[in-house]
Parts: C-alpha cells; sequence; structure tokens
C-alpha cells in the first residue's frame, strides 16, 4: 500500500486534489491523477484490494490509519473514473 500513498503525495496532493472534497478537482487533475495511478500501479496495489484488515497499523512508523486513507484514496479513484466509462481498479 506505501506505492498508492507514494502516488498520491506525488501526483495528488501536489495537484490539490482534496481526499475529502474531491468535487473540488478540475476535470484535467481528475484525468492526470487517474492516468497515475493506473499507469503506476499493479492490479495487486490497488486501494480497492485493501480489506481494512488493520494489520498494517502497527507496522507503519508514522502511525497513519492507513486503512481510512486507503478507503479515501479509493473513493476519489471511483469518483473519478465515474464518468470514464473504464473500469477503475
Amino acid at each position: 500500500m506505501a506505492e498508492v500513498f507514494h502516488i498520491y503525495n506525488r501526483y495528488g496532493e501536489p495537484a490539490g486534489i482534496d481526499l475529502d472534497h474531491p468535487q473540488g478537482a478540475s476535470a484535467a487533475q481528475e484525468k492526470a491523477f487517474l492516468a497515475h495511478y493506473q499507469n503506476n500501479l499493479e492490479r495487486s496495489q490497488r486501494v480497492s484490494r485493501c480489506t481494512a484488515c488493520g494489520r498494517c497499523l502497527s507496522k507503519c512508523p508514522q502511525h497513519i490509519d492507513i486503512p481510512k486513507y486507503v478507503r479515501a484514496i479509493d473513493d476519489v479513484v471511483q469518483y473519478f473514473g465515474r464518468d470514464t466509462g473504464k473500469g477503475v481498479i
């Protein structure tokens, strides 16, 4: 899941994509983030694969609520992919 955070931290946050308010992103921001997300992650690394089991929590040196943010990133990806006609994984 570290790569998921890397993609968001590198391409989402600097572009102004707010996990709590993805509807504020422009069409260009949505397209660019989805392209980076889909081109840089293997299917096995995509956030939609997270089961929110919590096993990662004790392993995170930054004490990030990983399941919470994984779901938030997945929500953004699904929201951005809503009108593309492509399945977003």
